[in-house]
């Protein structure tokens, strides 16, 4: 979903309210906040089919969120909002209803429009989580994902083909199924 930048500084107090209570979402970034925009049918399809594999396989103390639920990263005074496609957490030791702080397993489904900011910004402050352990950028154009892994030093491994272990959640996923109906 492409992010328009809208230039204001927030507090996390304000922001977090302004998004309990509004209509729009936005994401955080040290006072900045970016309002979201829709995504494509296939971004959609995409992340229908791998939360139905979640939904199939997760098994407690894991619970898996879609879309709609915040990840908080804190990193040296600074505070970061996003809304991941899908995350993970195992730990269950959530602390408030609109967002995460421990997730095991981070997926965002890019676009051309968004390939930059989640390859690059969001992956950064994504792998300052001490919880996370995989991070798995979904192209939606083309059959393709790259998975980043804390226990590889976050190299970047491409997978368009087969199937994808994910060993932070011990589930593995086949690329004909994260694809169904998707690429048309």
């Amino acid at each position: 979903m492409p992010l328009n930048r809208q230039k204001s500084f927030l507090s996390v107090e304000d922001y977090l309210e302004c998004e309990r209570d509004g209509m729009h979402r936005h994401e955080y970034a040290e006072g900045d906040i970016y309002a979201m925009t829709g995504a494509s049918r296939r971004h959609n399809t995409i992340t229908f089919n791998i939360s139905g594999l979640l939904h199939a396989e997760l098994e407690s103390p894991c619970q898996g969120y879609v879309s709609d639920m915040k990840v908080k990263i804190t990193s040296a005074g600074s505070e970061w909002f996003y809304y991941p496609d899908v995350m993970v957490q195992c730990n269950g030791n959530a602390t408030d209803d609109y967002f995460i702080e421990r997730p095991v397993l981070i997926m965002e489904v890019v676009s051309p429009f968004t390939e930059r900011v989640d390859k690059f910004e969001k992956r950064l402050n994504y792998q300052r989580l001490d919880s996370l352990q995989e991070y798995v950028l979904i192209h939606q154009e083309i059959r393709e994902l790259w998975v980043y892994r804390r226990s590889r030093q976050w190299e970047k491994e491409v997978y368009n083909e087969a199937a994808i272990d994910f060993t932070s959640i011990g589930i593995s996923m086949d690329l004909d199924a994260i694809y169904r109906n998707a690429l048309i």
